[in-house]
């Protein structure tokens, strides 16, 4: 519901941070579902902390950056 500039700007925002903060949570993440889960746990494992990943994207995409004029 929000207008395409809007939408652009926000993108170029606030892309980037999140971009970055996935280079540095995944890598770890799996790190240490490789090294220290059990082999049968690590797929539950992955998708609990995937699920919180996408909660915490849900809550970044809806976050009001820009102020309407």
């Amino acid at each position: 519901g929000r207008p395409w500039n809007e939408v652009k700007l926000k993108i170029k925002k606030e892309y980037p941070p999140v971009q970055y903060t996935s280079w540095s949570f995944w890598p770890v993440v799996g790190w240490v579902n490789h090294q220290y889960v059990p082999l049968q746990f690590r797929v539950v494992v992955h998708s609990i902390i995937a699920c919180f990943w996408a909660v915490f994207l849900n809550l970044r995409a809806r976050s009001p950056s820009l102020k309407r004029a």
